[in-house]
Parts: C-alpha cells; sequence; structure tokens
C-alpha cells in the first residue's frame, strides 16, 4: 500500500514538475488571434516556409502555397516576439519574447521556456542594411533604407534574409512583410493582418470580414478587409491618398458596392470599386451628431445611431430623406437590429422599436427588468431576439412573445456589451472575455472563455458568428474562436 501510495505521489510531483519548472503552455488549436503584425522585428527561412517576429505575435509565409498560414498561437502571456529561429526542415522552432525563450515542440503541440539556444542548422544569411531595393508602384526607397509610401510616412526595412534560393525576404518597422527577388532586387508587399491592432466594429459581406476600430498609437489606420477563402488581407487605408483622415472607426456596414464607416466625425461613404470616398456625412449634414456609434442598412436605408439620436438616411434619385425620431433625440443608440417589420434599437433608455411602414416608435417594456438601463447589442436568430445589457440578456420569441431572461450573466466594464447568437450559443462579452450561453439544452448553462483560452485579450468589443467560429474583437487584435470545439469539455 505504502508503495502505491508512494508512487502516486510520485507521479504528481514530476507532473508539476514538468508543468511549472518548463512553463508548458499547450497550444490552443480553438483560437487564432491575427493583430497588427507590420512591425518586423526578426526573420527565420526554412526550406519551405518563413517566420516573422513582429511586435503582436508570430506569423508563418508558406513558400509552396505562396499564401499565409495561420499565425501561430504563442505561448501563454506572451504577445510579442523579437527573435525567432528554425532549423531547414521546421522540425525546431525558438522564439524570444522580452521575458524569456521558448522551444515550439511540433509532437506535443506545445510551447516549452527553455534557459539557452542549442545550435540549428540553418544556411540563410541575413543581409547587411540598408539594401538597394526596388520599390512597388506609389512608393518610393531611400538611400538609408526607407520604404516611403504616397502620403510620405517612412517604414524603415529592419530586416533583409537571403534564404539561397534566390528570394530575399524582407521585414519593415510598420509596412510588415515584402520579399524581393535576389536578382533583380523589385521589391513585392506582402500584406497580412490588421492595418491597426484594436478591433471594435466587425461586419461580413460575401465571405469577406471588415474589421476596424480605434487607432491608439497604429502609424497606419483604416479598414482591415479579410477574404476568409483566400486568407489574403486588403486595406482601405486613411489618409490624404483616401480622403479620409486618421480616425478611429467605431462601426461598420457594408454591401455589394459599399463600406459604411461610423466616425467621431460622421459617417463616410466608400465605393468599393474605385477605394474613394462618395459622401461623407456629419451634423451640418442632418446627422443629429457628427459622433457615429452604429450603423444598420435596409435597402435604400441606413439607419444612423450616434451619441446624440437616431438619424434615417434614405437615398433616392435625386434628394436624401432625413427622419430624426424625437423619442431618441440625446440618447446614444448602441445597435439596431431589423426584425418582422421593426427596427429594434438599443439605446441608453432601453429598447425601442420603430415600425418601417409608418416610423412609429414604440419603448419596449421588459418584465424582467434586466433592460431597464442602456442596451448595448440586439441580435436576431430565427424567432428569437437577443438583447443584451450590464444586468445580462433578454431572449424575445417574436411569435408567442414569450421573454426569457438571463440575470445571471452580467458585466460592470461600463465599455459597452457586444453579443452574438446561433442556434446553439448566445456570446456575450464579460468581464475576462466572453461568455457562452448553451441555451439551446434542457437545462441551458454557461461558462466564460478568457485570455487562457486563446482570445487575445480580456476588453472585448464586438463579436460575430460565422459557422463553427466565432469572431472576437479585442484590444489586442482579432481572435477565430472555434466555438464547437469536440475536444472541449464545456
Amino acid at each position: 500500500m505504502k508503495r502505491v501510495v508512494f508512487a502516486i505521489v510520485l507521479i504528481a510531483v514530476v507532473v508539476v514538475c514538468v508543468s511549472s519548472g518548463t512553463n508548458a503552455v499547450s497550444l490552443s488549436k480553438q483560437a487564432v488571434t491575427y493583430s497588427n503584425f507590420n512591425y518586423v522585428h526578426d526573420i527565420a527561412v526554412s526550406i519551405k516556409r518563413v517566420y516573422f517576429a513582429t511586435t503582436n505575435g508570430l506569423t508563418i509565409y508558406n513558400k509552396d502555397t505562396r499564401r499565409w498560414d495561420d499565425p501561430l498561437t504563442l505561448p501563454r502571456d506572451v504577445t510579442e516576439v523579437t527573435r525567432v529561429w528554425v532549423d531547414l526542415f521546421d522540425q525546431t522552432l525558438y522564439i524570444s519574447s522580452p521575458i524569456s525563450y521558448y522551444e515550439y515542440d511540433i509532437t506535443l503541440d506545445r510551447w516549452f521556456s527553455i534557459i539557452d539556444l542549442p545550435t540549428i542548422n540553418n544556411d540563410a544569411r541575413h543581409l547587411s542594411l540598408p539594401h538597394n531595393f526596388i520599390p512597388p508602384p506609389r512608393f518610393n526607397y531611400s538611400a538609408n533604407g526607407d520604404l516611403i509610401d504616397g502620403d510620405g510616412n517612412s517604414y524603415q526595412v529592419t530586416n533583409v534574409v537571403d534564404d539561397g534560393a534566390g528570394n530575399l525576404w524582407v521585414g519593415t518597422w510598420g509596412y510588415g512583410a515584402a520579399k524581393a527577388n535576389s536578382t533583380t532586387n523589385v521589391l513585392e508587399l506582402l500584406p497580412f493582418g490588421l492595418i491597426q491592432r484594436r478591433a471594435n466594429a466587425l461586419t461580413m459581406q460575401d465571405s469577406v470580414l471588415f474589421v476596424s476600430g480605434a487607432i491608439e498609437n497604429d502609424v497606419r489606420s483604416g479598414v482591415s478587409m479579410f477574404n476568409l477563402r483566400t486568407g489574403s488581407f486588403t486595406y482601405y487605408e486613411t489618409g490624404l491618398l483616401m480622403g479620409i483622415r486618421a480616425v478611429d472607426i467605431n462601426c461598420l456596414e457594408a454591401d455589394a458596392e459599399y463600406v459604411y464607416m461610423g466616425t467621431p466625425l460622421g459617417l463616410y461613404i466608400l465605393d468599393r470599386r474605385n477605394n474613394t470616398v462618395r459622401e461623407h456625412y456629419d451634423f451640418r449634414r442632418g446627422l443629429s451628431d457628427d459622433n457615429v456609434i452604429s450603423l444598420r442598412a435596409i435597402g435604400d436605408s441606413l439607419f444612423v445611431g450616434t451619441a446624440s439620436g437616431l438619424t434615417l438616411l434614405t437615398f433616392g434619385t435625386d434628394s436624401i430623406r432625413y427622419v430624426s425620431p424625437e423619442e431618441l433625440s440625446n440618447q446614444i443608440i448602441w445597435n439596431m437590429e431589423p426584425a418582422a417589420g421593426y427596427m429594434w434599437i438599443g439605446a441608453d433608455g432601453g429598447a425601442y422599436r420603430f415600425r418601417l411602414s409608418d416610423g412609429a416608435m414604440q419603448q419596449f417594456q421588459d418584465p424582467t427588468n434586466i433592460l431597464f438601463g442602456p442596451v448595448y447589442d440586439i441580435q436576431r436568430n430565427g424567432d428569437d431576439l437577443w438583447l443584451a445589457s450590464d444586468d445580462g440578456a433578454v431572449q424575445v420569441n417574436l411569435k408567442t412573445a414569450d421573454v426569457t431572461p438571463y440575470h445571471e450573466i452580467t458585466s460592470d466594464r461600463g465599455m459597452g456589451r457586444a453579443l452574438a447568437v446561433n442556434d446553439d450559443i448566445a456570446a456575450l462579452s464579460s468581464e475576462r472575455g466572453v461568455t457562452f450561453i448553451f441555451y439551446n439544452r434542457e437545462d441551458w448553462f454557461s461558462k466564460e472563455f478568457t485570455t487562457e483560452d486563446g482570445i487575445a485579450d480580456g476588453a472585448v468589443f464586438s463579436l460575430l458568428l460565422d459557422g463553427r467560429y466565432l469572431w472576437i474583437g479585442t484590444s489586442r487584435g482579432l481572435t477565430r474562436f472555434l466555438w464547437d470545439n469536440p475536444e472541449r469539455v464545456d
């Protein structure tokens, strides 16, 4: 008996030592984060792949497919990668962060903290800077190694690596990754990731995910467009060439022709065909406020929610009709959702219904009192309408008028609340990340997911469900989360 107890204790001690002593961190396959990868510290090259160490993660370019692989999820608590090393055949991969070295174990799918770097078999050469590159169209290249865009902004080349196969792999400080032929030196940009790190606003149109947010410390700003079919990124970049100065983008709406951007300076409408500003609306042109908080398009009409009320723009062939309901004057309009002939509106004073046929307005009387204060988000799923506030969530059946409250799902962050719903879950931003309500079960239950589960940051601003994935917009980037991961036990 003593031997059995001793063996059990010994195993427990070994497990603790392995997990804490080596700082082993599980690589969660359920979460991948896309962030601002434009600031490149270092580059490592294998026969098949190129690894870029950036201020917001580790990105991987596949030479064979000529496409980007998913960014590699990092050890928990590591966001910035300062150096990267790889062998010729991708069997050993090492990174350094500002606090430690890590080794990636391909078999175990884990990162391990290490003290010293072993010898690595790799013949790729880092070349001296600056290098004499021929820049792409609309760019200049200075003698001291700066890539200069059309607005006159300079981005220093930080790394040039010769892989020995005729390719030069280039990192810049502010414009991301690039490549060149070692003979011609013609520079080709390889855009990947978000143009700015914070992801306040999300919308999707034809398998293209549109992402934007507050600028914060980012030099470049605008809208990132992530083509989910090809895995490629393109951008609507604010600046002199676009006719929009750098500005925070609070909300987005898109259709086949236009992208609608709500900013503190009003509403901008971008023409997707030529990447130019078609219109700009602000208080002087009929909006209830310059600060646009939410947008919703229906047919030839656009509902514009601002910090001081709601404006309905109806676009005709020769004129624009403005409708501003008095019941919502001086209220922040957080979100809108069309359902059953109405536009449901989440405002500071609660939830309202705007009848589309005649403009009649009615406030929703919530019998559960969850929607007593601000209603931050509204989403429809089939016959159900979901509404979110700091005090929880409410599920309203549009056919039966039954109301189901979720009092337990509270939040007190003081920064709004995002919501996304499908047939199985309702996801709400929470104190430390995202809470899933598994409501479509005999006994519903909830579970909170945080940075420990792979979410980029606990400050969540936007949510969007796309099949098996939940897109989570945070202050540190956009996380693609596999919400129905079969390996996870909820």
